[in-house]
């Protein structure tokens, strides 16, 4: 459909969570084609690193009005962390500052309970992130490998051709735990959003 829409060739794009549910390689033909598009785009995301690609400015929708951020990505989460605990703060009449021995004990009951449901999820992508990081070390040394002029030589041949398919598993095996350090980290910012 975006293709289609691309094609026509709009002066706008409205876009909301246009890579939920692609692989990696859609991901990045998206981000190139996005990249490339001369209209202006109203792109709504959890992808980072397709907003930091795509976006000129940031807009937050706050308080039942949208304006411009004046922050860069990475200062969002430290913006919303400052916006909770102006809500934690003690106001007059409110249930929300409410600071009592036994309010204490029910957050820090709740935010432990939080933590446990999320506890799950955060090893499964904290375990792709190490995977990927394996992947990618191993992958770097057979680059190494491959660097060597003496590694091209004839008598040389069968050793290379092992290495050419060590580096083709390789880079098949960082695609797949890359996509799957995508979708765990997506349904870990899903399951933390509800």
């Amino acid at each position: 459909m975006l293709a289609q829409i691309v094609y026509r060739r709009p002066n706008l794009l409205l876009l909301d969570e246009p890579t939920n549910h692609l692989d990696l390689e859609m991901r990045l033909a998206l981000n190139v084609a996005l990249q490339g598009f001369e209209g202006a785009m109203v792109l709504v995301a959890h992808d980072r690193a397709l907003l930091r690609a795509t976006a000129d400015s940031l807009w937050l929708v706050h308080g039942g009005r949208v304006a411009e951020f004046p922050e860069g990505l990475d200062d969002y989460p430290r913006w919303l962390a400052a916006q909770r605990a102006l809500l934690d703060r003690v106001a007059p009449g409110s249930v929300v500052g409410d600071h009592t021995a036994a309010a204490r004990k029910d957050r820090r009951r709740t935010e432990a309970e939080e933590r446990r449901r999320l506890q799950p999820l955060r090893r499964r992508v904290e375990q792709w992130e190490h995977a990927v990081a394996r992947l990618g070390a191993e992958h770097s040394a057979i680059e190494q490998r491959l660097a060597d002029p003496a590694l091209y030589q004839e008598d040389q041949k069968e050793k290379l051709k092992s290495i050419l398919a060590e580096k083709a598993r390789l880079v098949a095996a960082v695609s797949q735990a890359e996509a799957a350090w995508l979708e765990a980290a997506a349904a870990l910012e899903s399951a933390a959003a509800e």
